[in-house]
């Protein structure tokens, strides 16, 4: 989440010079760590369930730059992005903040 408030809501301001690296590094450290984790597997507990869900809605804005480091957990976010149930959990809680919008929004 800090990352996606660097990059999308102070891009360009000054200090996110200076932590934008900071945090791409502690990024990378989990990342790696997911890496070791996955290793040849499909899922983190073997087959796919909410934890999976709840990785990749992490995952799901992982800058592509950052991942490209990391084929296994690229991969394994692929994959869920991919499967029907994940898409139903989007738009489930989607359709949550479509109903709640504020007007003219």
């Amino acid at each position: 989440m800090e990352l996606a408030s660097i990059d999308f809501f102070h891009k360009g301001e000054a200090w996110t010079e200076q932590r934008r690296p900071q945090v791409v590094e502690a990024i990378r450290k989990r990342l790696s760590q997911l890496e070791t984790w996955l290793g040849d597997k499909e899922y983190l507990d073997g087959t796919f369930s909410g934890g999976d869900l709840i990785m990749a809605s992490v995952l799901r804005g992982a800058p592509d730059d950052v991942l490209a480091d990391f084929p296994a957990v690229a991969r394994f976010r692929q994959r869920c992005l991919a499967r029907p149930a994940f898409a139903r959990a989007i738009e489930a809680q989607m359709k949550l903040f479509r109903e709640n919008a504020p007007a003219g929004a």
